[in-house]
């Protein structure tokens, strides 16, 4: 059959490997035939027959029907290898055309700015996503394997972001955003430390991540939040129980007048908030001033201990600063006499003393872009005696590599062999796409 490279523009190469890459992994040893890329190349008058077989084929795979009950399963394990197949076609198309989203702004960078120092200690682009995106990856795998040993309940929003991570060119279309940010900041967050800087990246995503929900249908969103007039429903709710700051003025329920309802005292804080952002940043800055945009932080920080008793403090500003529009997020655990460890199963005790405070500067632009700025995190945590547990027991190592749990290996196995053609699925395929055999020959 003629070469994809024959049939469609010129493809960059790192296109053509990415799609042979994938046309490998299922074992295909032919080219896919012009039908299936939408080439119209007229056949020979000798291959007329093979033609009309192989237009049969496609039909009966299509529809799920065969001719013989002799060949039913081969069809169906065909109709999968030509999904594939399309389905690689199809990335070679986008590509060609100029990649995932815009051919302007997705064009891949060189090998010299994948490799480039995002930070002082020298830390490259590409180790650094990679080692971000392959947490979330796993995260996913492990949250499978909770669903399908029935540990967990399953929901739309859930499979909807395992599939951001499981699905290699979703999670390369992510990867490329997350390029770009680092690429626009590079200034601004090159001199913070490998730590810091990753949790910087992975927060940049969750929040960006969080934000386009807001312009998917219902049942393609990745999260639960939902909208009133433009406000994240959350914030809402959050209003009388967290600090606000809108551009130096204050609303915090707590130490409001006491004469002041509830209902008034949240309606003051949105007339201040529509006033200050723009219509347009409203749902994406709502979203990060409230509890959606603190788990975000939650999650891209280090500290892997679990706090129980004690207080928390919240506290959220939103300010322009030199034609920036800023948010500043802030946690602060105190008073806490016990704590939790991933690896441990009872709360280990600590000081009454002993804190934990988080914060995070976020920049948005009425492009639509989200950039972290700073991302902080101080840990102290000392024992009964007032000893200070050591932060490596606390703090975990993105860098540091680990074994995946055994669940999450058995599901990745499992991912990796649906994309596995049974034994000789290849060799019959092949003879049913030949146009130099008849469709209808005995392939043994």
């Amino acid at each position: 059959f003629p070469s994809p490279s024959l049939l469609l523009p010129a493809a960059p190469p790192r296109a053509r490997s990415c799609a042979a890459r994938r046309v490998a992994m299922v074992g295909a040893s032919v080219q896919p035939s012009p039908e299936l890329i939408g080439a119209k190349v007229a056949p020979r008058g000798d291959e007329q027959s093979s033609e009309e077989s192989l237009s049969r084929r496609c039909a009966q795979w299509s529809s799920g029907g065969s001719d013989d009950d002799e060949d039913s399963d081969v069809d169906h394990e065909g109709r999968h290898l030509l999904q594939v197949i399309a389905s690689t076609t199809e990335d070679l198309h986008m590509e060609v055309a100029g990649g995932l989203e815009d051919s302007s702004s997705s064009r891949q960078p060189s090998a010299s700015s994948r490799r480039r120092s995002v930070c002082t200690s020298g830390l490259a682009t590409d180790d650094l996503l990679s080692v971000v995106y392959k947490s979330l990856q796993e995260d996913a795998q492990e949250e499978l394997a909770a669903v399908t040993s029935n540990r967990i309940r399953d929901t739309q929003w859930k499979r909807n972001r395992r599939e951001t991570y499981l699905n290699v060119r979703v999670r390369r279309k992510w990867m490329i955003r997350s390029r770009r940010f680092l690429e626009r900041r590079l200034g601004a967050i090159g001199s913070l430390t490998p730590g810091a800087l990753y949790s910087a990246t992975l927060l940049q995503h969750l929040l960006e991540l969080d934000a386009a929900d807001y312009l998917l249908p219902e049942g393609s969103r990745r999260f639960e939040d939902s909208y009133i007039d433009g406000i994240n429903r959350q914030f809402l709710l959050d209003a009388t129980r967290a600090r606000f700051t809108v551009q130096g003025e204050v609303f915090h329920f707590e130490t409001a007048s006491s004469e002041e309802e509830e209902n008034d005292f949240v309606a003051r804080l949105l007339k201040t908030m529509r006033a200050a952002v723009p219509e347009a940043l409203l749902p994406r800055i709502s979203t990060a001033m409230c509890q959606s945009g603190l788990a975000a932080l939650e999650k891209a920080t280090l500290c892997n201990a679990a706090v129980s008793g004690g207080r928390q403090d919240v506290d959220y500003e939103f300010r322009i600063e030199l034609g920036q529009l800023l948010v500043d997020m802030r946690v602060l655990r105190k008073g806490f006499a016990h704590y939790l460890l991933p690896d441990e199963d009872e709360p280990i005790e600590c000081d009454p003393k002993s804190s934990l405070r988080k914060s995070a500067t976020v920049a948005f632009s009425e492009d639509g872009s989200i950039d972290v700025l700073q991302v902080s995190e101080i840990v102290s945590i000392s024992s009964p005696e007032g000893d200070p547990v050591p932060l490596d027991l606390i703090l975990r190592d993105p860098f540091k590599e680990e074994e995946p749990s055994q669940e999450a290996t058995d599901v990745e196995s499992r991912l990796s062999s649906d994309l596995e053609p049974p034994p000789g699925l290849c060799r019959r395929l092949c003879a049913c796409l030949c146009p130099w055999r008849g469709g209808d020959e005995d392939d043994d």
